[in-house]
C-alpha cells in the first residue's frame, strides 16, 4: 500500500540494524515520499548491505528531490 514514508524514521531504523555503516539521506530527511515502506526499507536494506559486502569503508547516499505532480 502506497503512502507517506517518512526518511528520517527509516534512516533511525536502518542505522540501528547496520551500526558500521555511514548512511546519508542529505536533504530527503526533510520531507515524506510516497511510496510503500516496506519496499524502500527492502530497498535501502539491499543497497546497504551490499555496500557492506563490497568491503573497505561502508558509506550509502541516497539522493532525491522533490516533484510536485
Amino acid at each position: 500500500e502506497l503512502g507517506p514514508v517518512n526518511l528520517r524514521e527509516l534512516l533511525v531504523e536502518l542505522q540501528g540494524r547496520f551500526p558500521d555503516v555511514t548512511l546519508d539521506l542529505g536533504e530527503c530527511e526533510t520531507y515524506p515520499i510516497r511510496g510503500s515502506w516496506g519496499q524502500v526499507t527492502r530497498a535501502l536494506t539491499n543497497l546497504v548491505m551490499n555496500a557492506r559486502e563490497a568491503g573497505g569503508t561502508a558509506s550509502v547516499t541516497v539522493r532525491c528531490e522533490r516533484v510536485d505532480v
